[in-house]
């Protein structure tokens, strides 16, 4: 998120567990800015940061290749030492500006300090000149050294104890909120598979002219037994609950019917969204983690959303919305990215709702969300199929041909292992 920084190292570093959501620990930390010059003043607005392990210098190559792409303004560094050799510190030092330099990153200054904690000593390394020979690293004595401030007092991780969070104690830590693991249900890939069908015969109904106001209904449900729950354990408990849920992250059509309402109760739509990707696997869990970041950056929590976004795409380098997500943290458009999202489910309610507007008749609602593991069998869908059958409803008027429903489920993407979702 873009804030305005009018203050010194001591107070930006401060902030730098809030912004990442952890205590780094030897690491080099890069502090992206765009620049507004008012005469002699200049004003820094802080776009992202990002990290690297101090010792993974093609990581770090890569970085600086990424941050230069996004075309920063200003960059600065601050090379977290820990226990290092003084003398593998100059190396890193002097590395860090080569690479800045052959990627073109306007790095402007580089600080060291052993750990990022309150009182923390950190000295300017390296201060950069324009051609001109103007730097907008300040001369004055607090902005070559100094101590690191309160970081219990920083805004970012006041933002964070608002939000009911610290900052975890390692990059460690906070990947593991968003590792895949439900203690108290499990659910397996053949169930996997029949939830997924559910969501492809569903999706299949909604290109045919029903069953999107049933989605989103569902969906509102399901939110509010997340908002009414006393605690977090209890959504985790509830297999009924979860397995409903996994059905609408299992399709994309489905999924991207249920964002607007995500926005509006975004309290009970993280607690829900969180619960779900710990439970599934593949494409529903990876979905229900974009959503829950689209759910936390409606709340302004931003602190631990590219660590959710990174376990997705290193399980999915592919998924396109994860895709979306980072680039919109990485350039400071979050609000583009959320008017983006809403417009496209505006445009398939356009496309696809009920002409009445409102819930749509029962009979128009062909596959139901299973409601837990096991308690609606194939035979109950061919038997609803065979009641309910396609071709006794009149065709929905549209500009094209109506899709039958399996062509339907063919163009639908339910498996990130082989398709980009």
């Amino acid at each position: 998120m873009t804030q305005r920084i009018h203050v010194t190292p001591a107070q930006i570093f401060a902030n730098i567990p809030g912004l990442l959501g952890f205590y780094p620990e030897e690491s080099i930390i890069f502090l992206n800015f765009a620049l507004a010059k008012n005469g002699s003043k200049v004003r820094l607005a802080l776009d992202f940061s990002s990290r690297t392990d101090l010792n993974d210098w093609n990581a770090t190559k890569q970085a600086c290749t990424v941050i230069a792409d996004h075309k920063p303004d200003v960059v600065w560094a601050l090379i977290v030492s820990g226990d290092s050799d003084p003398y593998i510190i100059d190396e890193a030092l002097e590395e860090l500006v080569d690479l800045a330099e052959s990627a073109h990153l306007p790095l402007a200054a580089v600080w060291v300090t052993p750990e990022i904690a309150s009182g923390s000593p950190f000295v300017l390394g390296i201060r950069a000149e324009e051609d001109s020979g103007i730097t907008t690293i300040p001369c004055a004595p607090e902005w070559v050294e100094g101590e690191i401030s309160d970081v219990a007092t920083a805004v970012s991780t006041m933002q964070l104890v608002e939000d009911g969070q610290l900052p975890e104690l390692s990059r460690a830590d906070v990947l593991s909120r968003f590792a895949q693991g439900n203690p108290h249900v499990e659910v397996s890939a053949s169930q996997l598979r029949r939830l997924a069908e559910d969501a492809r015969e569903l999706a299949a109904t909604i290109r045919l002219g029903g069953g999107v106001d049933r989605v989103r209904d569902e969906f509102r449900t399901l939110l509010t037994a997340s908002a009414t729950a006393t605690k977090e354990t209890a959504v985790m408990k509830n297999e009924d609950l979860l397995f409903r849920g996994i059905t609408i992250m299992s399709n994309k059509l489905t999924r991207d019917l249920t964002i607007d309402l995500v926005l509006e109760q975004a309290g009970a739509s993280r607690r829900l969204l969180l619960a779900i990707a710990k439970t599934a696997t593949g494409f529903p869990r990876h979905n229900a983690l974009c959503l829950y970041v689209l759910a936390c950056i409606a709340t302004g929590t931003i602190a631990h959303n590219f660590a959710a976004m990174e376990v997705t795409l290193q399980e999915n380098q592919h998924h396109v919305l994860a895709q979306c997500i980072v680039q919109a943290h990485m350039h400071g458009i979050h609000k583009e990215l959320m008017k983006a999202c809403l417009e496209g489910t505006k445009e398939i309610i356009r496309e696809y709702g009920s002409p009445r507007g409102g819930n749509e008749p029962a009979e128009h609602v062909q596959p139901q969300l299973r409601a837990a593991a096991g308690s609606r069998g194939a035979r109950q869908h061919n038997e609803q199929r065979e009641t309910n059958k396609v071709t006794d409803r009149k065709p929905r008027v549209t500009d094209r041909k109506p899709l039958t429903a399996t062509e339907a489920g063919d163009n639908e993407d339910t498996e990130p292992e082989q398709k980009a979702s």
